[in-house]
């Protein structure tokens, strides 16, 4: 049994999307921005629940027998209080599940391809010697390539399949406080709605300052909560270690 669901964009989504498109490419080629890059490695576990009342996790433990990929990557563009922001993470994950119960086992299988990016425009508006704190608006892309398979003993096993594009508008707040000369704290949370029923986004890490490049550590989690799709939940969660660019 192959279920095949197909959920439109919202338009609210779309067009926080576009705005911030049309922005980035307008501005980032000025002579008096400032720019930086972020490439990061995770170690990110992945929660699944389904609508078939499947459930199924990788968590960091033993996830690294399943993930194939993963890597985030972020760039920003900032000109006085004004601020780009845009991010993509790639997941690519294969996990399994085997439960025994009443003499029954139940095997599920998950193989979830995932792309996420976020476009965000940021305006600061509180700053110190220690401190800044930017609001963000923007929108969230959600694209989804996953199949299920249910078996159960002498029941049979059944095929999920979906492919979707799932757009959200969000709006939250990103921030630097530094610590000493070198080290600093960074922090980036936004929450949304749109063709999700919720979303939400927290990442935080600390950064040890080069001349151009900095090292960074941290944690990064990644929620959405669904409505009429094969999956009821999607959380993506985890440790993250990378470099920053910044010219």
């Amino acid at each position: 049994m192959t279920f095949n669901l197909r959920i439109q964009p919202s338009y609210l989504g779309r067009l926080a999307g576009l705005g911030i498109a049309v922005v980035f490419s307008s501005s980032v080629m000025a002579n008096d921005w400032t720019y930086s890059a972020e490439v990061y490695a995770l170690g990110a576990g992945v929660d699944i629940k389904t609508t078939r009342g499947q459930s199924t996790a990788a968590d960091f433990d033993d996830i690294i027998d399943n993930l194939e990929f993963a890597l985030f990557g972020s760039f920003a563009a900032k000109r006085d209080r004004l601020a780009l922001i845009a991010n993509i993470l790639y997941v690519d994950l294969q996990d399994s599940e085997v439960n025994s119960r009443d003499s029954m086992t139940r095997r599920v299988e998950v193989e979830l391809k995932t792309v996420v990016t976020t476009l965000a425009a940021g305006w600061e508006f509180n700053r110190s010697d220690t401190y800044v704190i930017h609001g963000v608006l923007g929108a969230r892309l959600l694209a989804l390539d996953t199949d299920l398979t249910a078996e159960v003993d002498s029941l049979g096993a059944s095929y999920f399949n979906e492919s979707t594009e799932v757009w959200d508008a969000v709006i939250g707040v990103q921030g630097r406080a530094e610590l000493s000369n070198q080290w600093y704290l960074s922090y980036y949370a936004d929450i949304g709605t749109g063709d999700s029923d919720l979303t939400w986004q927290a990442v935080t890490s600390v950064g040890y300052r080069f001349e151009n490049l900095d090292i960074a550590f941290g944690y990064q989690y990644l929620k959405w909560q669904f409505n009429e799709m094969l999956l009821d939940e999607l959380e993506i969660a985890g440790p993250a270690l990378g470099l920053r660019f910044h010219w």
